[in-house]
C-alpha cells in the first residue's frame, strides 16, 4: 500500500492571513483535525486544533497580537532555526514579550538550543517552555538525530 492509496485527495487549506476564528470555524464545520497552510500556491505551514487552542489562548479575547509580538516571534523562530534546532513539531506563540513553546525536539541538546535562543532574542521577557524530547524509537523512525 502506498501514500497516494490512503490520502486525502480534496484537501481543505487556508490561506496565512485569515483569522483563526475563521479557521477554528472551519475545523468544527469539516470535522477535520488540521488545514495546510499556503501563500502564493505553496504550503507554508499546518495548523492543527491544538496549535489553534494555544494561538487563542495566548491572546486577549477580541485582540489580535500587537505588532511587536508578530515581529518578536519572528524573530524567535529565526533565534531557533539559527540555533539548529528542526521546527518541524513546534508550535511558537508570543504574547507581550512572553514566549510560549509546545511540540517536540529531536534531542534534549535541541530543547536546551531552542529556549537558551529564545531566551536571548531582546525584546523576550520570558519563556514558557512546553517542549517535549521525542523517545529514541521515534527519532529513529522521523530520521532525527
Amino acid at each position: 500500500m502506498l501514500a497516494k492509496d490512503v490520502m486525502t485527495r480534496d484537501v481543505i487549506t487556508v490561506g496565512d492571513r485569515i483569522p483563526l476564528e475563521r479557521i477554528a470555524t472551519l475545523l468544527e464545520r469539516q470535522r477535520i483535525k488540521r488545514v495546510p497552510v499556503v501563500r502564493g500556491g505553496k504550503l507554508v505551514g499546518i495548523v492543527s486544533r491544538a496549535s489553534l487552542l494555544r494561538g487563542l489562548a495566548a491572546r486577549k479575547p477580541g485582540r489580535a497580537p500587537a505588532a511587536t509580538d508578530r515581529a518578536l516571534r519572528a524573530r524567535v523562530i529565526e533565534a531557533i532555526r539559527g540555533a539548529g534546532v528542526d521546527q518541524a513539531l513546534l508550535t511558537v506563540v508570543v504574547s507581550k514579550g512572553v514566549v510560549q513553546r509546545w511540540g517536540t525536539v529531536y534531542s534534549a541538546e535541541q530543547k536546551r538550543a531552542a529556549r537558551i535562543a529564545a531566551q536571548n532574542v531582546h525584546g523576550v521577557r520570558s519563556v514558557v517552555d512546553n517542549v517535549a524530547v521525542l523517545p529514541p524509537q521515534l527519532r529513529a523512525f522521523m530520521g532525527g538525530e
